[in-house]
């Protein structure tokens, strides 16, 4: 099996039963990103991360370990898989629930909300 037959396998298969659905999955991760970077003062308020920003800087993750062994199969495929994710999510734009979401300025959440009093978006960010 090639790295990339491995890799469609992995994310369209065993990857999705465990981690849901993809597209889903790489938005939730863009809006923590997001929420990090800004929190940091390293991304403005106009600015949102999407699907593509996570897999494409997943591949870069992937890239940057292979550099120490070029060889290692399992990176290899997890960047071809992360590249498999982010074609899905733009081939899918509109029909099923991998789509990019539209832009927002308001946090995506998965968990309890935080009390009213509580800014997201300015937690640990530097004082002016």
């Amino acid at each position: 099996m090639t790295v990339l037959t491995q890799a469609a396998a992995v994310v369209d298969g065993d990857r999705e039963r465990t981690y849901g659905d993809p597209g889903r999955n790489l938005r939730t991760i863009a809006a923590f990103w997001t929420t990090w970077l800004r929190a940091r003062g390293h991304l403005p308020p106009d600015v949102e991360l999407d699907t593509n920003d996570v897999a494409y800087m997943m591949v870069g993750l992937k890239l940057a370990r292979l550099a120490n062994d070029p060889t290692h199969k399992d990176s290899q495929v997890d960047a071809c898989g992360y590249v498999r994710l982010a074609e899905r999510c733009q081939d899918h734009p509109g029909t099923n629930s991998i789509e990019r979401a539209p832009p927002t300025t308001q946090p995506v959440v998965s968990w309890p909300p935080l009390p009213e009093h509580v800014d997201v978006f300015t937690i640990g960010a530097a004082k002016p």
